[in-house]
């Protein structure tokens, strides 16, 4: 190279390419060897699920143990229309509008059953002294207002009142529901019986955006478990506004769809039960009626009810699940109609509606024919 432009142009042409490198083993230019592109892993094969079982293969797996009971509930008309009683591996609905008396009847129905069976209560409104108050007020028959105000040095009755309960009570969080059942169950030896008081305010511990869609998996969530542990649960629900009307004139099946942001909670349900029944008088009773709108092994009825306020506990009574046209029937026979059509002149309609309400009347044991006719039923 004769000058330093030169010097300059072969080194531009160099950094170029444009000439060979006298560096190069085999006297071309040789750039760098871009960096190997790296082989992806292969992802995992998925294990394939396995297909159902044959039904015979099923039957075999279903019947090589006894099915549990159905649980009892203390009260004999409502084990009748379920089919005995809260049925295993089952959830069972019930509802009711606001301060009508349903966390009464679950603690009611819970206690009976913890005589003999663990029953964990979770509860999401009140505390657990309010829930504890409640139970020992059925046990010993007082106002559960006075028992929750007691001071310390009763606290002695207070225990001596639930002691022979198998029954925890817990105030729900944020703990998840199953992960609770299944500590007691590891406590116990056996999986409890669930009252959860109740499923709405459960479900929203985690804030979701569809309240609907929470309900729903809560409800799945707990009947998984239910089904896993052949266990039972009792599930509390809130209504909807339009079911705090005077419901008379409704059926039983009619409250099948009445829970709040329901999620489907009813299909998911062995039972659903809706009480109907108006506050008491301070310190009073009042008539109830516990609709069962849903039995999956049993049927649809109405149970006649009486409600003691104070004390929060449901003692039967038939004329309570009388409609308004049954009640005038039967105010007609006790006033000293004896036959349907003497009932009829009290009470207008057709004979035939009339023969039927008093057919109800009979098949509900409030009334009785003889040879002088109908009259009311004396209770021995």
């Amino acid at each position: 190279m004769d000058s330093v432009a030169d010097f300059a142009a072969y080194a531009a042409d160099l950094a170029a390419g444009k000439v060979a490198d006298p560096r190069s083993t085999n006297g071309a230019h040789v750039k760098p060897a871009p960096p190997p592109t790296p082989t992806p892993a292969a992802p995992p094969t998925p294990t394939p699920a396995a297909p159902p079982m044959l039904i015979v293969e099923a039957a075999v797996a279903e019947w090589a143990r006894p099915l549990p009971p159905a649980i009892g509930t203390g009260l004999a008309g409502l084990d009748e229309a379920i089919g005995g009683g809260l049925q295993p591996e089952s959830a069972h609905l019930l509802l009711g509008p606001t301060g009508r008396g349903k966390t009464g009847f679950a603690i009611q129905v819970c206690r009976h059953i913890a005589t003999t069976r663990t029953v964990v209560y979770l509860s999401t409104e009140l505390s657990r002294r309010q829930v504890i108050a409640r139970v020992a007020a059925q046990v010993l028959g007082r106002g559960w207002r006075e028992v929750m105000q007691w001071e310390p040095a009763r606290a002695a009755e207070v225990a001596k009142a639930v002691g022979l309960l198998r029954m925890r009570v817990a105030e729900l969080g944020a703990r998840p529901v199953t992960e609770m059942l299944d500590a007691v169950a590891q406590a116990e030896g056996e999986a409890p019986i669930l009252l959860l008081d109740y499923i709405q305010s459960a479900a929203r511990r985690g804030a979701p955006e569809d309240y609907r869609h929470a309900n729903a998996q809560l409800s799945d969530l707990i009947l998984a478990w239910v089904r896993a542990t052949r266990s039972a649960a009792l599930v509390v629900s809130s209504v909807g506004r339009g079911w705090h009307l005077e419901s008379d004139n409704r059926t039983a099946s009619d409250f099948v769809t009445a829970a709040k942001e329901s999620g489907d909670l009813e299909f998911d349900a062995a039972a659903v039960m809706f009480l109907d029944c108006q506050p008491p008088p301070l310190g009073g009773y009042s008539p109830a009626r516990l609709h069962v709108a849903k039995a999956r092994m049993g049927a649809t009825a109405t149970i006649g009810l009486r409600f003691d306020g104070p004390t929060g506990t449901f003692t039967p009574d038939g004329s309570a699940a009388l409609s308004v046209d049954q009640r005038r029937a039967l105010d007609a026979i006790e006033a000293g109609a004896a036959s349907v059509d003497e009932v009829r002149k009290v009470i207008g309609g057709r004979t035939g509606t009339v023969g039927e309400l008093v057919r109800a009347l009979l098949a509900l044991g409030l009334i009785e024919r003889n040879t002088r006719g109908l009259r009311p039923k004396v209770a021995i």
